[in-house]
């Protein structure tokens, strides 16, 4: 199978030209470089150049986010914490965010709070797929499998539910002894996600 790499470091160093000959656009210029930097797993240069941006800056929360899961990937969690929750502090709207930082926040071990973070995105969007799986498989560590199916039900009586969230519900209901029905879903779980893989 061919995989296509993306010449990360390229478009680091041919951002860095358009910034230096476009100053009129410098702050948008300035995200393009972040987003390569990032994809090129130069995190800490992404950061320096993020922290001198407006905060009004279009797509600013989205380049933190993303700033923060290269940073939780390269297992830096403190740093990935403090720039997920900057950029809620930008955008207290998005379920995306608070879902990065209930993420991070399992990845810590700091449960409770992770709780509370992924509960308050599904209070933004209950049918966001993030939220429902993160806190499905945070409440299974917790040993919560009632409240893990509970969570999961709302999305997953979709039509359009995600494998990902057939796949938690099929972990939840395992955890609650029900083999046949987890059989079910499971079965549910491998045709949409042979229907995504064809997307």
């Amino acid at each position: 199978m061919l995989v296509f790499r993306f010449p990360w470091e390229d478009a680091v160093v041919s951002l860095a030209g358009t910034m230096t000959q476009r100053p009129e656009v410098a702050a948008r210029e300035r995200i393009g470089r972040c987003w390569a930097l990032i994809k090129a797993g130069r995190c800490l240069e992404a950061r320096a150049l993020l922290s001198g941006l407006a905060e009004d800056t279009p797509r600013l929360p989205a380049a933190r986010r993303m700033l923060a899961s290269g940073l939780q990937g390269q297992g830096d969690l403190d740093s990935a914490e403090a720039e997920m929750r900057a950029a809620i502090r930008l955008d207290r709207s998005d379920p995306a965010l608070l879902t990065g930082l209930g993420e991070i926040l399992f990845a810590k071990g700091a449960w409770n709070e992770a709780e509370r973070t992924l509960r308050g995105a599904l209070a933004l969007n209950r049918f966001f797929a993030g939220a429902t799986v993160t806190l499905t498989r945070l409440l299974l560590a917790m040993g919560r499998p009632a409240e893990a199916l509970q969570v999961t039900t709302p999305l997953a009586l979709r039509p359009d539910a995600p494998a990902a969230v057939l796949e938690a519900q099929v972990c939840a209901l395992r955890a609650l002894g029900k083999p046949e029905d987890a059989l079910v879903v499971a079965a549910r779980a491998r045709r949409v996600a042979g229907a995504e893989s064809r997307l």
